[in-house]
């Protein structure tokens, strides 16, 4: 049996918690190609 390779790529953009808006805003407006992370603490 032969099993399907797939090469799979995970892209995170973080923002600090004080840029939520920007985050949600890029993700609204498809800038992003990936997840958005909201970084709470440094």
């Amino acid at each position: 049996m032969m099993r399907a390779m797939l090469l799979v790529r995970t892209e995170v953009q973080t923002y600090p918690h004080a840029e939520a808006n920007r985050a949600r805003d890029d993700l609204r407006d498809g800038n992003l190609c990936g997840a958005a992370v909201l970084k709470v603490r440094a």
